[in-house]
């Protein structure tokens, strides 16, 4: 069992590691005539409370699938140049999540539109009225947060409560 202060430390750390990120890596599954394909792809994202919001082409792969299956993996990795010689131990979250879709124009929509125009600026700008996107919000139900060999932890959706992971991948929490 970890410490009050090593679990202060983890978590402390989880948070900034996923404050500084701007993209997320996606998978979904195809439930249709390529039924149980994976897709992999990635989207730029901002965070609001343990929400990652996304918004997206309904023109692309995943879209169509989060929309039917309302699940995705998400994975928040570590660059490989500041993988410190060890790309085998990247620094990384990678949470199980519920997708819904955003009302368009709604208030949480115009509030997470202005939350990406801060982030990312004239780009987004270009993007915003693009009548084929769309706006999920991306809800964890199991966190995973590692920091290298022998050091991944369980975590609740807000990056808080970290619990040592002693065997392979997610494990729900007790």
């Amino acid at each position: 069992m970890l410490s009050k202060e090593d679990a202060a430390g983890i978590a402390s750390r989880a948070r900034v590691f996923l404050a500084i990120r701007k993209t997320l890596m996606l998978a979904t599954a195809d439930m249709g005539d390529r039924a149980g394909n994976p897709t992999a792809s990635y989207a730029p994202f901002v965070r609001e409370g343990t929400h990652f919001y996304i918004y997206v082409s309904t023109l692309s792969a995943h879209t169509h699938e989060l929309r039917k299956t309302r699940k995705a993996g998400v994975l928040v990795i570590e660059d490989e140049e500041d993988a410190k010689n060890n790309l085998f131990a990247r620094t990384r979250i990678s949470c199980f999540c519920v997708a819904t879709v955003v009302k368009r124009e709604g208030e949480e929509w115009q509030r997470i539109m202005r939350e990406f125009q801060m982030k990312f600026g004239k780009v987004f700008d270009m993007i915003l009225p693009l009548q084929d996107f769309i706006l999920f919000s991306l809800t964890p139900y199991e966190t995973l947060y590692i920091e290298g060999f022998g050091r991944a932890y369980q975590m609740d959706a807000d990056l808080s409560n970290p619990v040592h992971v002693r065997r392979a991948g997610h494990t729900v929490k007790k």
